[in-house]
């Protein structure tokens, strides 16, 4: 017989019993309260004994006996508390291993909860942030360190890195927060001052080496090209000084590009954007100084908004459209067509260079933007070239504003676009 017609028996044994009882002496209704009410007084005091059980822990040596029901009631409880031990345990034990995984981090380490307070830190973060372990934790880490940069970020669901400068202002710190779980994310920090330093260094070096290049490379061209126009010469030594000049001019042109890029990646100029430039404008002077310095044999499309403007320097979005239009122009087969578009997508200022030249390769794209890096096609093929371009167009869609990014396939052309904030 189960609980629930064990306690059906019993409630009918205690009506027919009081039943009895007023048959013998007249009382029905009076004998049948009583004993109903008793029945229910017992029901009562065993329920006040399994809440105090429950309320003491649910022991096992002191469960309350009842019976029936009760007992159903009191194995269910004992299953349920032994099923949350169970499950204490093994939840202390991953406590227990991830916390030795966060220890074993090599960088310092914060673990935030879904409302950005600091539930864990490490000693190494603790050190490098000036943060204290113990007093620290409980508090939103943007109450800690006020930068606008960390708040926009740890508002991304995805993963997410950015610079700052460290508390005490001598050391560049590269924080990256990733999600490990819906409400817990981990912030982990690595001190970059030395690769900071060295790409200062490089810049320097770099940009002082091209100015220190430019005046005697300058005096050299110029006697270059009066040997050129010199009637006198014989035929070999044309040959000889056209052979300079051109090589000359060469160098002229990787030093005009590195000066440019070097004056792109100048933190001091980086973000001064002086007016609206009309872009359609600098498009075709870049298409007009390109036919006079190269004559190319493609066809050009433009499809241009000539009232749209921008925002921005004007010598960086002539960087953008010139060094596009002539790769587009350098990578294309003779009297294949080139598409330029300017105008309205989405809200945004979209440029857009299309053409039907020799591509890239999926493996190449991370590197295209690379100072110097070209391709394999590009030197089997002996297309001149300084491998800046792209770095150029890259920098100076950054410092205005602007997205750079490109499509492309080996043998169906590319298509480079730059996404500018209106």
């Amino acid at each position: 017989m189960d609980s629930r017609s064990s306690e059906k028996t019993k409630l009918i044994a205690v009506v027919l019993i009081a039943l009895f009882f007023g048959f013998l002496t007249g009382y029905y209704l009076e004998l049948l309260l009583i004993a109903l009410a008793g029945y229910i007084l017992w029901s009562l005091d065993l329920l006040f004994n399994f809440e105090r059980w429950i309320e003491r822990g649910a022991n096992v040596d002191e469960a309350p006996s009842g019976g029936g029901i009760w007992d159903r009631l009191i194995g269910h409880a004992l299953k349920i508390r032994k099923s949350l031990k169970l499950e204490r345990e093994r939840n202390t034990k991953l406590k227990v291993r991830f916390n030795e995984v966060l220890r074993s981090f090599p960088f310092p380490t914060i673990v935030l909860n879904g409302r950005n307070e600091i539930q864990w830190i490490n000693k190494r973060a603790a050190k490098i942030l000036s943060l204290q372990r113990k007093k620290d934790v409980g508090i939103p880490i943007q109450n800690i360190f006020r930068y606008e940069e960390l708040s926009r970020k740890l508002r991304s669901p995805e993963a997410t890195e950015f610079e700052l400068k460290s508390p005490n202002g001598d050391d560049t710190l590269m924080m990256t927060i990733s999600k490990l779980t819906r409400n817990v994310r981990i912030i982990s920090i690595r001190n970059i001052s030395e690769r900071v330093r060295l790409d200062a260094s490089r810049k320097k070096f770099i940009s002082n080496a091209s100015h220190e290049m430019r005046t005697p490379l300058t005096i050299i061209n110029g006697y270059l090209e009066m040997l050129k126009q010199n009637k006198d010469l014989d035929k070999k030594s044309i040959e000889m000084v056209d052979i300079a000049y051109e090589h000359g001019q060469k160098m002229d042109a990787l030093i005009t590009d590195l000066l440019i890029l070097s004056g792109l990646r100048d933190a001091e100029n980086a973000n001064k954007i002086s007016k609206y430039v009309n872009f359609s404008s600098v498009i075709d002077e870049s298409i007009i100084n390109l036919k006079n310095s190269v004559k190319f044999k493609q066809k050009i499309n433009l499809d241009i908004d000539k009232k749209l403007e921008l925002l921005g320097t004007e010598y960086q979005l002539y960087s953008i459209a010139s060094n596009l239009i002539e790769n587009a122009v350098k990578y294309s087969p003779k009297n294949s067509e080139i598409n330029i578009f300017w105008g309205k997508e989405n809200g945004d200022g979209v440029f857009k260079v299309i053409d039907q030249g020799i591509g890239i390769s999926q493996k190449e794209m991370d590197q295209v933007t690379e100072p110097f890096y070209r391709t394999p096609d590009a030197q089997d093929q002996n297309i001149e070239g300084t491998g800046l371009g792209l770095s150029i167009v890259n920098e100076s869609a950054i410092r205005n504003n602007g997205i750079f990014s490109f499509k492309s396939a080996p043998g169906k052309g590319s298509e480079f676009k730059v996404t500018f904030k209106l």
